[in-house]
């Protein structure tokens, strides 16, 4: 193996992972499951003296559209909430906007990977810049040799070049659009609202250039 996919929630991970796993030159560690071992392990990978031995590259996305992607991917999937208690929330006005929010901003909600709807959206609508992804190195600069805007995978020019980079042929229709319920726009978010996500991933912001 000589790459190394770094997953982030909300940023076509489903269909890139679904395609990478076609070729064995690129590993895909989970970055969930702290009991797997060594060699499926994000965290324990980065700790090791394998993570500069492999060419890392990940594929971002604005944060603001991922946070939307997150409230209408549990919209969608209903097996998340319901018999939780959780049937009133999804609704389509502010106030569930307001709930999200407040579980994505609040630095004491858990995300261990778990069914638990709070800590499922948390995990989900983390920075690209969290530790949990480790993007960044202990100085919060950039740790991988390559990364790419998910917007920018319908760039002619740019989608060969990333394919170039992992050394796979390329292949245009790699994402797969969710077709089914998108209760919310991120032209529905308050200018409050926006605010306090925008503070939330300033980090996200400087370093990918949103």
């Amino acid at each position: 193996m000589t790459h190394l996919y770094v997953r982030v929630n909300k940023c076509g991970s489903t269909s890139l992972t679904n395609l990478f796993n076609k070729f064995p030159h690129i590993l895909i560690p989970h970055n969930d499951l702290p009991k797997l071992p060594d060699k499926k392990n994000l965290r324990l990978i980065k700790k090791s003296k394998q993570w500069k031995q492999f060419k890392k590259f990940t594929v971002v996305r604005h944060p603001i559209f991922r946070f939307i992607s997150a409230i209408n991917h549990i919209c969608r999937d209903k097996k998340l909430w319901s018999n939780r208690g959780f049937a009133n929330i999804i609704t389509n006005d502010s106030k569930m906007l307001d709930f999200f929010v407040n579980i994505t901003i609040d630095p004491n909600q858990k995300y261990e990977f778990n069914t638990d709807l709070y800590q499922f959206f948390k995990r989900h609508t983390l920075p690209l810049t969290h530790p949990h992804y480790c993007i960044l190195d202990e100085n919060n600069n950039l740790d991988i040799d390559y990364w790419i805007k998910l917007k920018d995978l319908k760039d002619k020019q740019k989608l060969n070049e990333f394919f170039n980079f992992i050394n796979i042929p390329v292949n245009s229709k790699i994402l797969h659009s969710n077709k089914g319920v998108k209760v919310f726009k991120h032209t529905d978010l308050s200018a409050i609202q926006l605010k306090k996500l925008e503070n939330y991933y300033k980090k996200d912001y400087e370093i990918f250039n949103y």
